[in-house]
């Protein structure tokens, strides 16, 4: 008998609307401007602001696989030029890996 476990996409899905209001909100709280990225519907970039004259990528991040950006790591490879700063907000600790920034989702406020 095959278990279905339906109600659990919808619960990430629902956690990561979620977790993008409130970045969202944080970001707007501090009169940053939020732009948004979406390459043919497969590259999508939560959110994007300037910084530095250049841009930092923000990933919002609701699941245990945080550390799985493709978008992400599509972007930082074909604009890393122009790419100040590549950060994941997650619910997980504070830890930097190969250039990505990872923070807690109320750190947002500090970006």
């Amino acid at each position: 008998m095959k278990k279905s476990f339906k109600h659990l996409d919808c619960l990430a899905k629902s956690c990561k609307f979620a977790a993008e209001k409130v970045a969202k909100s944080c970001k707007i709280a501090t009169n940053n401007s939020l732009h948004y990225y979406d390459k043919n519907s497969k590259q999508e970039l939560d959110f994007i602001i300037e910084e530095q004259n250049k841009i930092t990528v923000i990933e919002v991040k609701s699941g245990e696989k945080y550390k799985k950006h493709a978008s992400l790591d599509a972007a930082v490879k074909e604009h890393a030029d122009k790419i100040h700063r590549s950060i994941v907000l997650s619910r997980y600790n504070v830890s930097k890996q190969d250039g990505v920034l990872y923070l807690p989702l109320y750190m947002t406020i500090f970006i």
